[in-house]
Order: C-alpha cells, then structure tokens, then sequence
C-alpha cells in the first residue's frame, strides 16, 4: 500500500487492518500517529499508572534515552545494513582527528569535513562505537539462527495498524520479519544470565505478545517471537532468545486490562487512583526483612 506521511495521522482501522512496508511509512511518520496505541508507553502506563497515563498524553516522554540507547539505535541501523548488503564504512564515519577540536566535535574543520563526508548519508560516529558495532555485527554473523532469520528475512521496519477484540487502535512496528513470524533486535549492556530482568523492566515480554498479536491480526500462523540480542559491552555476544509462552500469554491478560484502564481514564479524565493523597506504608521486599522470597 502506497502511503501519504501527511495524512498517517487520520488511518482508520475500524474495518480492517493496514500494513505498510518499510518504504512507504518513515519511522517518523509512524511515530506520529497517535490515534493508535504503541506498546512502549502503555507498558509504561501498566507499570506507573494514571499518574503516567495523564503525563504522557501532555506529551511528556517517561524516558529520553542514553548511551546505550543510542548505540541501540545505530547498531538498528546497522542491522539493515546487513540485510542489505552494505559494509558499515557505508552507513557510517569517522572523523580524523586532524578535524576535531580539542577532541570534541566543533569548530570549521569538522563543520567543512562533515559536509563533505556525510554528502552520501554517511552517519558520523566516534571510533569508539565504530568499533563497539563492528564486534556486534561480527558477533551476530557467527550466530546461526541470526544469520538464518536475517537470510529469511522478507522486509524490515514494516507497520502494522489495526483495531484489536476488544475495539483498541493499536499499531506495531517490526525489526524485521520472515514468511512465518516477527523478529525484533536488542542491544544491552546486560549479561545473558541477568537478560530476563531487562525483558520484565522493559516490556520486552509485552512486546512479544504485542507483535505477535499484530502479526495474527493480519493472518499470520502462530509463532514464538524471537529477540536477536547482541551485548553492546566486552565480550559483544550475540544469542537468541524467545520468552515462554505462559509469560507471553499473562502478557497479554496485562495489556487488555491495562487498555481498558486507559480508555476508562480518558473518558472520565480522572487519572489518579482513589487513594492518592492518602499517607501509605512503603512497601518492601522479602529481603529486607531477610527472609527468602521462596519462604
């Protein structure tokens, strides 16, 4: 389907879903709209509550991102420059220090070599994660099954609009996916072992039932999301993982009820529970009473 970033605002999906390819949609445009439901902020709203729900529909963003965010972002990009055959030289540059002021980034030598460099959409990056993303694609090409999923893969950073069951816009915007199932791309600073926390945190778990809900909207057969993860620190390791079932199935228990709650909000505009204002006792864990959380 052809698309007009101008009017992505208005899609409506009351009458079918709306699939769009990674050349007819920007991310820009699709970050946009916001007539249907994203999964990021509504984990967040699940998490934080009302509170959060009436602070994002100000426009207020729970998190801006950091340097590992950033390096996640050029890693993406560096990922669809595998699938398309493009050496990293190609996506990205860096700057000689004979440029650099100080170091830093500023000055007319660095403002006449950027313009020069950059004429063919070249990102400049610092040599520091030109090499960090060279050891996490080298990572990534000896992993079989993410070497098999990026040979399989049929487009990247397609959308998906759709209005589920229950009569929530929702929409969804994959890494990647092949002829039978979705795939997303993770950077972390984690290890494997301590990966799970990141995937509850984050609302990774979510994000399998999400996307995969998203793919069934449009008749895809049933499937376990995978997450191709690759460790933005020494030693730059790549494996892939899918979460339970179980997990993913109270996932999406969670992100009915929390829709509901959102809608609910948004049509009485009160956002903030019954007790709030009320003095309450801090709740802690097991451990600070030193007792075993399995007791």
């Amino acid at each position: 389907m052809k698309s007009d970033d101008a009017v992505i605002e208005g899609v409506d999906t009351e009458f079918g879903g709306i699939a769009f390819e990674r050349d007819q949609l920007s991310n820009d445009a699709y970050h946009a709209n916001k007539t249907h439901y994203s999964r990021s902020p509504c984990h967040t709203i699940f998490r934080f509550g009302g509170g959060a729900q009436e602070f994002v529909k100000r426009g207020g963003r729970m998190f801006t991102g950091n340097a590992g965010t950033s390096l996640g972002t050029l890693f993406d990009t560096a990922w669809e420059g595998l699938h398309d055959k493009k050496a990293l030289t190609d996506l990205f540059v860096v700057p000689p220090p004979s440029v650099l002021s100080n170091g830093a980034r500023r000055g007319k030598p660095y403002t006449d070599w950027l313009a020069e460099a950059t004429a063919g959409n070249q990102t400049p990056i610092s040599p520091d994660d030109m090499e960090k993303l060279t050891q996490m694609i080298r990572s990534c090409k000896k992993n079989r099954r993410a070497m098999q999923l990026l040979e399989e893969t049929e487009n990247l950073q397609a959308s998906h609009f759709w209005t589920d069951a229950n009569g929530h816009r929702r929409k969804s915007r994959f890494d990647g996916h092949t002829e039978h199932l979705v795939y997303d791309v993770k950077s972390t600073s984690s290890t494997f072992d301590r990966l799970a926390s990141s995937f509850v945190d984050y609302g990774y778990i979510w994000q399998a039932a999400w996307y995969s809900d998203s793919a069934y909207a449009f008749g895809w057969p049933e499937f376990n999301m995978p997450f191709i993860c690759v460790q933005t620190v020494p030693f730059f390791g790549c494996e892939v993982f899918t979460v339970p079932k179980e997990l993913v199935d109270i996932a999406r228990i969670q992100i009915a009820e929390t829709l509901d709650q959102i809608r609910l909000r948004e049509l009485t505009e009160e956002y903030l529970p019954h007790d709030h204002g009320e003095e309450k006792e801090l709740v802690f864990p097991h451990w600070a009473y030193g007792k075993r959380e399995d007791v």
